[in-house]
């Protein structure tokens, strides 16, 4: 065991009974009961961005990322003894508290373990143990950032992988991220915001965005009549989206915003399975985005997802790892605001036809993002949703192929 898993365990004997002490001990030791599980090698084939089989540098980075994620945890323990032994929480609730951290830590040291010395091949891993860790592998070497004039503010060990990547589309990049904005809904009269934050969406022509139909739902400015089909605009309650909406205190100043009212419903893909929808505003928008009409996406291509994804609120994480992970060179974490999420292309042969999936983080609002590859800056998706629930958009992500919405410009000569 660290140093820091050592001491917790001590701090979790003192605060709760000897059998539940012992479980979190086993846990950090690396013993778990159950069947055997995946063997190392199956597991590095599940690895399509060759992490394990990065270079010593690379590996490196994602390291420091384990490690600051460590240290944060590690500060939060700190926090908890101090408000036990100050008596503003009782010793259950910090019992509880420590053990739940006492998992996280595990699990990220479980992580760096496997990037700093590989496992035999024929070393059988625990099934669950074994998914807890490639999540926070994966997480953790998938960057977000928050953007500003259209630039991606860096920070952490990874900036220095991803920066050169970049670079070549830099322009292409702050050119999209002009035209992806933050969707919103308020009531009508008197104008009262009803939710802040429902998805992101993607200028495709003068006067025109796309989103997900869920977006609108969700929202609940728009829904699909039964008896017809037709989806239509409640009168009650009206979409906003802007243009861009980046971090007021953003390095260098910001990009002016545009806000404009959703007032018609132009297109919306008939198939239940296309969650794809063309909304009609009240104001000029930024310049449309043109989407490859024939991608040309590769397993393990590296992308970028443009959007607005919200503070996510899941089991896994805790709060001080998601303050790590969305955190601005500043040590703000604001939301929402247009942030550029990181990740890679993933095999998948059992995705809907016309789909495509990566690994990217993202999160409820991230639904309409553009998703942009970094092999040529061309936009080659629009995110419709993560598929791992509950553990949205860290290991498995669904966009929908531009083809479509490609096809859609062309057919009005946009």
């Amino acid at each position: 065991m660290t140093h820091v898993t050592l001491k917790l365990a001590s701090m979790l004997a003192c605060l709760v009974p000897t059998a539940a002490s012992a479980q979190v001990s086993k846990a950090m030791n690396g013993t778990t009961d159950g069947p055997a599980g995946l063997t190392a090698r199956e597991f590095l084939n599940r690895d399509p961005a060759g992490l394990l089989n990065a270079s010593e540098k690379r590996k490196g980075a994602v390291i420091e990322q384990l490690k600051a994620h460590q240290n944060v945890l590690a500060a939060e323990v700190a926090r908890t003894m101090q408000d036990r032994r100050g008596g503003r929480i009782s010793a259950v609730t910090a019992a509880s508290a420590l053990e739940e951290i006492s998992v996280s830590i595990e699990v990220l040291q479980g992580a760096k373990s496997l990037l700093e010395k590989e496992p035999s091949p024929g070393a059988v891993l625990e099934p669950e143990r074994l998914e807890e860790q490639a999540e926070a592998l994966r997480w953790v070497s998938r960057p977000v950032w928050a953007l500003c004039q259209g630039r991606p503010w860096l920070t952490g060990a990874l900036k220095e992988e991803w920066a050169p990547i970049l670079k070549p589309v830099e322009a292409k990049l702050a050119a999209v991220s002009r035209s992806v904005g933050v969707v919103s809904a308020y009531y009508v009269s008197p104008r009262l915001l009803s939710s802040p934050h429902v998805g992101s969406a993607v200028v495709v022509g003068p006067r025109l965005i796309a989103t997900n139909k869920h977006v609108v739902r969700d929202g609940r400015f728009g829904y699909q009549d039964v008896a017809s089909g037709e989806w239509k605009l409640f009168t009650t309650l009206a979409g906003e989206v802007e243009f861009p909406r980046e971090y007021q205190r953003c390095d260098g100043g910001n990009s002016p915003a545009i806000r404009a009212r959703v007032i018609g419903i132009e297109y919306a893909d008939p198939s239940p399975e296309v969650d794809f929808i063309i909304l009609r505003v009240d104001q000029d928008l930024p310049p449309h985005v043109r989407f490859a009409d024939a991608p040309d996406v590769g397993d393990a291509d590296r992308i970028a997802v443009i959007g607005y994804p919200g503070r996510p609120k899941v089991p896994f994480l805790r709060e001080v790892q998601v303050d790590e992970i969305f955190g601005t060179p500043d040590k703000k974490v604001p939301f929402p605001v247009s942030r550029l999420s990181l990740g890679y292309v993933l095999p998948n042969d059992t995705a809907p036809a016309g789909h495509h999936t990566y690994d990217a983080t993202t999160w409820g609002g991230s639904s309409g993002s553009a998703v942009m590859s970094l092999v040529d800056g061309s936009v080659i998706s629009i995110h419709v949703k993560g598929m791992n629930s509950p553990k949205e958009g860290i290991g498995y992500n669904l966009g929908l192929s531009g083809a479509k919405i490609a096809s859609w410009q062309k057919g009005r000569g946009l």
